[in-house]
């Protein structure tokens, strides 16, 4: 399909499918460009409202896939606050030469942007303290301390699977806790001096507990199945705030239900846009049917990014990349400033 001719500044149209808590300067930075319409729009609405805009500014509660994309005769620009984009058709966006705006490699303003970490940390702490279930037990008029004793991290092994941003200040994190760090990457990496860095399989055999912070390529075969899962310690905690596919989820709960795998603490499921479509029930997804009735699995719904302050930060940045794409930035503004916090 053959692109309209670029609009000029001011007459686009800007299309944002989930507007709360984007910033009110955010939107008058938008308005740069032309008309801005405000969702949130459900599929239909989305296919209907999509066919004028230039522009299109998503978060993750659509698949801009082909079907979006047909509908989308005049788009040239998405824009998405996020480094990963499994929620957008690539393809078909090179195909038609729409550019796809994002904070991938913007290694500067990443490094302020530590949530999914945070996040990873706090899913590790709650497995090993079963912070959750006792929390359920308590408000259900239980008080069973010693069902819930936990264990302690300091001078457990915490292994590593990914050593870059996310992975660096887990990393640290751990370190902080006093434990032992140990991790692996597919690239050469410049990791913290405190990580002893190694190959997958140690890693696997030695950590006490593991976090994922490794990218998953479409189509590629899962990092973890059986095999990995058996070489684990057993009783290992394990976290994955990076990409469901990651993790073969039928060798998962097979390693669960044989008592091998001590814990399992996730932020994403595999196939996550399909599964929360609104015409699936994902209550029979089976590790959340597993996770409705064992202690050892927390699941939250692809939060590590969602903080409002950080989310605020980095669709002002992505913004202001767009703004540059159509050469309408305001005078003396940068990318830079746009990722400084508000106030």
């Amino acid at each position: 399909m053959k692109r309209a001719v670029r609009r000029s500044v001011g007459t686009m149209d800007v299309l944002v499918t989930e507007p709360a808590g984007l910033t009110a300067e955010t939107i008058e930075q938008l308005r740069r460009l032309g008309p801005v319409t405000l969702g949130p729009f459900d599929r239909p609405g989305l296919l209907r409202a999509v066919g004028s805009a230039t522009v299109l500014m998503v978060r993750l509660s659509h698949r801009i896939d082909k079907e979006v994309l047909d509908a989308a005769s005049r788009l040239e620009v998405i824009a998405s606050a996020t480094t990963g984009l499994n929620h957008i058709d690539l393809d078909t966006c090179r195909e038609r030469g729409i550019e796809v705006i994002c904070i991938r490699g913007e290694r500067a303003f990443l490094a302020t942007i530590t949530s999914t970490a945070e996040l990873a940390l706090a899913h590790l702490l709650n497995l090993a303290r079963n912070v959750v279930p006792a929390h359920a037990d308590v408000i259900a008029g239980g008080w069973n301390r010693d069902k819930y004793r936990g264990v302690s991290l300091h001078g457990l092994t915490l292994g590593i699977i990914g050593l870059g941003r996310l992975g660096s200040v887990m990393a640290g994190y751990g370190h902080a806790l006093g434990m032992r760090v140990i991790g692996t990457d597919r690239a050469p990496v410049d990791a913290p001096p405190f990580v002893d860095v190694t190959d997958l399989d140690p890693v696997l055999r030695v950590s006490d507990c593991i976090s994922l912070h490794t990218t998953h390529d479409p189509g590629s075969p899962p990092l973890l199945g059986a095999r990995e899962f058996a070489q684990m310690k057993p009783c290992a905690l394990l976290v994955n705030t990076a990409r469901g596919e990651l993790i073969d989820e039928t060798a998962l709960l097979a390693s669960l239900e044989h008592s091998r795998l001590g814990g399992y603490a996730a932020d994403v499921i595999a196939n996550e846009t399909g599964w929360t479509d609104s015409s699936t029930n994902l209550l029979t997804q089976p590790l959340i049917k597993y996770a409705q009735v064992h202690d050892n699995v927390i699941i939250t719904p692809h939060v590590g990014g969602a903080p409002l302050n950080g989310l605020q930060r980095a669709e002002a940045f992505v913004v202001a990349k767009v703004l540059t794409h159509f050469h309408a930035a305001a005078p003396n503004s940068t990318q830079e400033s746009a990722g400084r916090p508000n106030g």
